[in-house]
């Protein structure tokens, strides 16, 4: 006998669910909603963020069957035809067409309850089919589309932590208050590493004027006492004043250690620590910096100099960069 996937499954629950409100009071069948995390791993971590919940009626179940969507989710109407095998088999695309009108700029979607907090059941829901959509205090857009690793895209809430990227999926729960137990929403994150990036600023109070000067440092990055950065930068100048590199993709929370290990002979170095080490920052603007100082020192002897950086490429193979530029490609 084949086995039903577990959309299906859930999906006929839903419609099973809503069924069962008919013919009684919504008095009666007002029951409250509990939302929690279906792993104990993140919980913590997301409580600490201050993760929110908001939840929206979708619809109801009309006498002759199928689902009434409320007016804001009237363009869900499709569904409310289905049968309760074909809403079984469509519950995840469901899910997200709900989550996008919610969320939506020119949404006409007002929440029940907005802005809940996690594991708190809340006040009494008449009978109906509600949208649960979880997010993070601090975020700004609380929603975006992901590739996962099939290549097919969802919609997802997200949260953040100081390391980590939480993305939710929308959850589709019904409430009636007939059950012995209070309905229940478990949310199922994923988990994706964030990242941040550095940058090197070399301050040169004096120069020689006449030859262009470059200037090397090295990196390095622990995280969870595992190296996860070991590159070298550069920073070339031809005048008196400050210059710069990046380092980005790096992971967030990782401790990196720069030093300046090149500088050439006419430059000593005045920075009030040789060796600095900073931890860097989750967000794609976010930025840690530390800043090297040099002054000429009268010595005649010129040099300069190119950084040749080896590094895979995002296909295959692996790349050979020279002070930033792709010089040549090479296939594993």
């Amino acid at each position: 006998m084949k086995k039903r996937s577990a959309a299906v499954v859930i999906g006929a629950m839903i419609a099973v669910l809503l069924i069962l409100t008919i013919g009684v009071s919504a008095a009666d069948q007002a029951a409250r909603l509990t939302v929690e995390i279906g792993s104990n791993d993140y919980e913590g971590d997301l409580k600490a963020e201050g993760l929110l919940i908001d939840i929206y009626r979708v619809g109801v179940q009309k006498p002759e069957g199928g689902i009434a969507f409320d007016e804001a989710f009237g363009d869900l109407a499709e569904f409310g035809e289905l049968s309760e095998e074909e809403l079984a088999e469509r519950v995840d695309e469901l899910g997200q067409e709900a989550a996008k009108i919610a969320l939506a700029a020119d949404t006409k979607a007002t929440p029940r309850l907005q802005g809940w907090k996690l594991s708190e059941p809340t006040e009494d829901l008449e009978p109906a089919l509600y949208l649960v959509l979880a997010y993070g205090s601090d975020i700004r857009e609380k929603s975006k589309t992901v590739t996962r690793e099939d290549k097919t895209e969802s919609f997802v809430t997200i949260a953040h932590s100081d390391r980590f990227e939480y993305r939710f999926l929308p959850v589709l729960v019904p409430v009636n208050g007939n059950f012995d137990q209070e309905p229940k929403a478990v949310l199922k994150p994923e988990q994706a590493d964030l990242y941040g990036q550095l940058k090197i600023v070399k301050e040169l109070l004096t120069y020689d004027d006449i030859v262009p000067v470059t200037f090397v440092f090295s990196v390095e990055g622990e995280l969870n006492g595992e190296n996860v950065l070991s590159d070298v930068a550069a920073v070339t100048l031809s005048k008196a004043g400050t210059g710069e590199a990046r380092i980005k993709h790096i992971p967030a929370g990782t401790e990196v250690t720069v030093k300046e290990i090149y500088s050439g002979a006419q430059y000593d170095d005045k920075s009030e620590e040789p060796v600095q080490t900073v931890t860097v920052e989750a967000g794609e603007e976010a930025e840690v910096t530390v800043t090297f100082t040099n002054d000429h020192n009268e010595n005649e002897t010129h040099s300069s100099g190119i950084i040749n950086h080896f590094e895979s490429l995002e296909h295959g193979g692996w790349g050979w960069y020279k002070d930033g530029e792709l010089q040549k490609k090479k296939d594993e």
